[in-house]
């Protein structure tokens, strides 16, 4: 199995580093378009930081899918956005996790690092699949309520 983890600097992560307060964390899933120019279909993220224009920047978590490299899709850590956050939230569906502290979002960075995936995989439902085993370990874990995992089965069909 490749690595599970791909490093990369970004330049976001010392400008906008995560920080202790508690931050609401949410799943969003594309309606078929890309996220923030980026050909995934589903990602946790939380805002490091709002700007007075609407810009955010988001830490997201995602298996990100890369079609100008051998490998389809890859975890990158750390892996920062600039998004206009009210536009993302009007074309895609999102659903709330929580509030969570510093703590339980260094967690969850962990258990996406900890799911397995077929890195070369051509399948579109890979990112899906990834997301959902992510989704159940954290309801394994008590980060997250089973219902809300139930819902968003329902909304986005996740296996």
């Amino acid at each position: 199995m490749p690595p599970r983890l791909t490093f990369e600097y970004n330049p976001l992560s010392y400008a906008y580093p995560d920080d202790e307060s508690p931050k609401e964390v949410f799943f969003q899933a594309s309606n078929g378009t890309p996220i923030a120019a980026h050909l995934c279909a589903v990602l946790l993220y939380w805002a490091n930081k709002v700007f007075s224009d609407g810009e955010e920047v988001w830490q997201v978590v995602r298996l990100d899918r890369r079609e100008d490299t051998k490998d389809v899709y890859r975890y990158v850590y750390p892996d920062m956005i600039v998004v206009d956050g009210e536009y993302q939230r009007l074309q895609h569906q999102m659903f709330l996790l929580g509030e969570f502290s510093r703590d339980e979002r260094e967690a969850v960075l962990e258990y996406a690092e900890d799911v397995g995936y077929d890195a070369r995989s051509e399948d579109e439902e890979e990112s899906l699949r990834w997301m959902s085993e992510l989704l159940e370990r954290m309801v394994k874990e008590g980060l997250v309520a089973h219902g809300i995992v139930d819902a968003i089965r329902e909304g986005v069909a996740l296996p």
